[in-house]
């Protein structure tokens, strides 16, 4: 986290654990469970207290630190960004790079008086940050006074350090009129016949502001000829050209043919941007008419993902798997790094806690792809990965193979009962795992019973009372969970 200063970076954390946390919280507790010395958790907790109850409303939310308990209040309708974006504000590698982006910077020597910090210290701190940026193939430059890289990199760089910030709390574009901007989005949603969920509006705006002050300054994007030729083929091409000039902060685009079919990439790429009248289907089409690099490259996917699990999709789900395949490749295409800027929820955390099979199978399976003749197109691993997995999740059935329990139920009543306890089962613990019965006399993870059985395996038998109380549930529960811990180390 080389742009967040300490101060920050601790309150964040604190706020994510006690934003989580229903039972409150005490400092000792919050103590045993990071890395921060009892001084530390509790000069940083009264930092964010004195942020949370000087810039909010106590009926939004309140934060008080008492020896014995930490209060902490949050209504149901308040924004925890809020108290992110009063954090973050003031973040002296944004300020600095936001300057660079309104024209504001002067020298060095000037902001760090301005925000009151040394300038070996900042110089330090830029040292560090670029080391990071030389990674994703960027770099801040003092002396041309802007992010230097590709046009598409420095554009997606600036989105993702806005939106992670401000995320719609707040527009972040002091000199851009937001309201002519969703006006100009509502013209474009209404030629091409899109739908734009809000927040895809909100996202296409930040996009939209951002490329509009890069090409004020001389900045343009530059697509392969390749990827230009076939985009002006595409189905929206013509409608969007035919009214981008008339739209705010549009006329620059036609300066560029490459700017016109960016917003237009763009389009297709960001989720919850649909096509109301004619699916998709029509972009697939033109890609498996003129066999693209994408197209061959999301076949190769496909092809290598059935190969690789030994498993086959869906024969009537390939095209609608092909589509998102091309969105997501299309999109690496053109914007091949992601960087987190803060911490935030992934995908990918939680499929390697809930799924670690599945999880460890699809690392190995991604540096199959990174190796294979298409590696360019799986370079941004961050964003591809969560992606592959929800598309796998959803057509195949992976959670069986990895969450399923194998039961047998033995009892002294009736089939009656004992399905009567299978459906119990089913509606205590079905979201969480997947239950297949078999007969006692079959091979099983675990037996139920509710008499003593001669010959059963004690390390697979559990016995309940009739009636299943309680206790029975709770014994239920811990052993399902122990089941499939073992079963995912092996």
């Amino acid at each position: 986290m080389v742009w967040i200063e300490v101060n920050e970076r601790i309150e964040l954390e604190l706020l994510e654990r006690i934003d989580r946390q229903v039972v409150p919280y005490t400092i000792e507790g919050i103590t045993k469970e990071t890395e921060h010395s009892r001084n530390t958790v509790r000069k940083y907790l009264e930092m964010l207290e004195t942020q949370i109850n000087t810039y909010f409303d106590p009926e939004d939310i309140m934060l008080k630190v008492n020896n014995q308990k930490i209060d902490y209040f949050r209504s149901r309708n308040f924004c925890v960004q809020r108290v992110v974006l009063s954090i973050l504000e003031e973040n002296l590698t944004m300020n600095l790079v936001e300057q660079f982006l309104f024209d504001e910077f002067v020298s060095l020597e000037q902001f760090c008086q301005e925000h009151y910090v040394s300038h070996s210290s900042m110089r330090r701190k830029l040292k560090k940050v670029n080391e990071f940026l030389k990674t994703k193939q960027l770099r801040i430059s003092l002396v041309e006074r802007t992010v230097i890289g590709r046009e598409e990199d420095v554009r997606h760089f600036y989105y993702q350090l806005y939106w992670s910030v401000f995320r719609g709390v707040k527009w972040p574009f002091p000199h851009i009129d937001r309201d002519s901007i969703l006006q100009a989005i509502d013209t474009i949603e209404k030629k091409l016949s899109l739908s734009f969920r809000p927040s895809a509006k909100e996202k296409f705006a930040y996009f939209y502001a951002i490329s509009a002050i890069r090409r004020k300054q001389g900045h343009t994007v530059r697509l392969e000829i390749a990827i230009s030729e076939f985009m002006k083929t595409n189905p929206f091409y013509k409608p969007l050209k035919e009214v981008i000039g008339q739209l705010y902060l549009g006329k620059q685009i036609l300066v560029n043919e490459s700017e016109l079919l960016s917003v237009l990439i763009v389009l297709q790429v960001t989720p919850g941007i649909e096509d109301k009248i004619s699916p998709w289907n029509s972009v697939l089409l033109q890609h498996r008419e003129q066999n693209t690099s994408m197209y061959q490259v999301s076949q190769f996917w496909i092809h290598s993902f059935e190969h690789f699990f030994d498993l086959s999709f869906p024969e009537e789900n390939k095209d609608e798997i092909l589509q998102k395949l091309i969105r997501c490749h299309y999109r690496t295409y053109l914007l091949r790094h992601d960087i987190d800027f803060i911490p935030h929820y992934k995908y990918s955390d939680e499929l390697r806690d809930t799924l670690p099979i599945f999880n460890r199978q699809l690392e190995e399976f991604f540096t199959f792809l990174q190796k294979s003749p298409y590696k360019e197109t799986f370079i941004n691993k961050e964003f591809l990965f969560p992606r592959y997995a929800l598309i796998a999740l959803k057509h195949l059935n992976l959670v069986e193979k990895e969450k399923q329990i194998v039961l047998a139920i033995e009892t002294d009543s009736s089939k009656v009962f004992e399905d009567l306890i299978k459906e119990k089962i089913v509606i205590s613990f079905g979201g969480q795992y997947d239950f297949k019965y078999v007969k006692s006399s079959e091979p099983h993870d675990l037996l139920i019973a509710n008499y003593p059985l001669e010959g059963a395996d004690p390390e697979k038998t559990i016995y309940i009372r009739s009636e299943i109380n309680t206790r029975d549930w709770l014994i239920l529960g811990e052993e399902f969970a122990a089941l499939i811990k073992r079963k995912q180390k092996k």
